[in-house]
């Protein structure tokens, strides 16, 4: 009981780290397994969320995901339910951080490990991606 008392404090931090992800996204830069994407390809690629919906739109297409946040673990920590596409219903883990307007994500590939640090590296099927708060 202790321990689930704990917890719950912790994470009191979770509903305000997740009203910070509210809104439109554009993204600033854009990594995966240690390649980074080109100015031209950023230029579709969107995030927008939604109460604990996201929507990433990326070359004409979207994919949406559920999103659980534990502002209790450093770093915080990030758990998206795919909600459509061939891998609906899996996870993806990551870590997030937030700085002013900007919002970092790492996120590990589908059924993956949870990412420990802020890096992609070649082969490692990490994404890491940085997103400005639209204006």
């Amino acid at each position: 009981m202790l321990l689930l008392l704990l917890t719950a404090a912790l994470n009191a931090d979770a509903p305000k780290d997740l009203e910070k992800f509210q809104g439109d996204w554009t993204a600033v830069s854009y990594t995966r397994d240690g390649k980074a994407w080109s100015g031209d390809d950023l230029k579709g690629l969107k995030l927008n969320v939604k109460g604990d919906v996201s929507t990433l739109t990326a070359e004409g297409r979207s994919g949406q995901g559920t999103y659980q946040v534990d502002a209790g673990k450093k770093p915080h920590e990030l758990d998206v339910t795919l909600t459509d596409g061939p891998d609906k219903g899996k996870k993806k883990l990551g870590i997030y951080e937030f700085d002013g307007d900007r919002l970092r994500i790492c996120l590990g590939p589908v059924g993956g490990e949870r990412p420990r640090e802020f890096a992609s590296k070649a082969g490692s099927g990490v994404a890491l991606e940085v997103w400005q708060r639209a204006k």
